[in-house]
């Protein structure tokens, strides 16, 4: 067989290998099958016997698809100067000296060990603009032949598809978290509309406490609450009604307006969130590992504050989050309009 036969077969074998990357890409759906069958493609398109591809999103990589390498974690680290380094090898790659003088960090939990251990002979960087999502390394061939140009470059044009894929497969992942966070929107939106009716609808200011904390527990999920409302002609807070307290501690306790933290709410007229203060009066009172208050503000000034502790969840007490406080900050603002519509009922009547 001539040179010239053989060069031909090569690149009838490679143009095979690409018209299957086009169906793979075509067909697969989920990230890890896409992954799978490239790798797949890449291995018996190049001869190599070991190989990888790494996704990396900011600082932390992951192994989504390997053959040919056993190690205890598929979860590394890599350095913030080992990324702005491979820059240099955008749509190019990096040859096993170029890679050892790259990735210099130590541990077992950094990139570079990894590496170590698949001992690849040619890596390429998958950049999309100046984002890396990940690379594609490979060990030496079968044959023990080194990558010639042909091979580096039908090896990018792979990589530089799976590449658009991967992005393709983040933008679908980050469509299916926004669809998701409109319908927790709605969600929430269609529960305060049906509360501000009901609230709307109780003209009892005790009877109407009640039913916002109830309403505020159950739409927040936590584990307990109450509510505190002023006096006339003094800072002390009195409790106005409760929810899966005990009544006892927390009407015996003290609670003042001019005390920390409802001094900073009632200057600020803000919510705000309590957590990991050990010397905080109010969790101390409480009980709580964390909370939110948040003024109930009417015409005429704030006329007390909603309590909320402890957020619970199938695996216990989790952490309050933005989400949450926005939301009490619009329960406890219907709270507010609700409360005045009591009052001047009080007063006609």
């Amino acid at each position: 067989m001539t040179p010239e036969s053989q060069y031909k077969d090569k690149i009838d074998f490679y143009l095979s290998s690409l018209d299957e990357l086009g169906e793979v890409l075509i067909n697969q759906e989920s990230s890890s099958g896409i992954t799978k069958a490239v790798l797949r493609i890449i291995l018996g398109t190049m001869m190599a016997s070991k190989g990888s591809i790494i996704g990396i999103k900011r600082t932390r990589c992951s192994v989504l698809s390997s053959h040919g390498t056993k190690v205890q974690s598929k979860r590394f680290k890599i350095d913030s100067s080992e990324k702005e380094s491979l820059l240099k090898f955008k749509n190019s790659n990096l040859n096993k000296a170029q890679l050892n003088k790259l990735f210099k960090s130590k541990g077992a939990d950094n990139l570079s060990s990894y590496l170590k251990v698949l001992d690849p002979s040619i890596v390429v960087p998958l950049f999309y603009k100046n984002n890396l999502l990940g690379m594609v390394a490979l060990s030496k061939k079968f044959t023990g032949e080194t990558y010639d140009a042909v091979d580096r470059n039908v090896l990018e044009i792979i990589c530089n598809h799976l590449t658009d894929s991967l992005y393709n497969q983040e933008l679908i992942a980050n469509v299916k978290d926004k669809r998701m966070e409109l319908r927790l929107k709605v969600l929430e939106l269609q529960t305060l509309f049906d509360i501000s009716l009901s609230l709307n609808s109780v003209l009892n200011i005790e009877e109407l406490s009640s039913e916002v904390l109830i309403r505020s527990v159950s739409t927040l999920n936590a584990s307990s609450g109450f509510i505190l409302k002023t006096q006339k002609n003094s800072p002390l807070l009195s409790v106005l009604s409760s929810f899966n307290v005990n009544e006892t501690k927390i009407k015996d306790a003290m609670f003042s307006k001019s005390s920390v933290p409802f001094k900073s709410i009632w200057k600020k007229k803000e919510s705000i969130k309590i957590s990991n203060h050990k010397n905080n009066s109010l969790l101390q009172k409480s009980g709580y590992r964390e909370c939110l208050v948040s003024p109930i503000i009417g015409k005429r000034g704030i006329l007390g504050c909603i309590v909320l502790g402890d957020k619970e969840s199938r695996e216990g007490v989790i952490p309050f989050e933005k989400n949450d406080i926005d939301i009490l900050e619009a329960l406890s603002s219907q709270a507010g309009i609700a409360m005045d519509n009591a009052k001047l009922f009080e007063e006609i009547n």
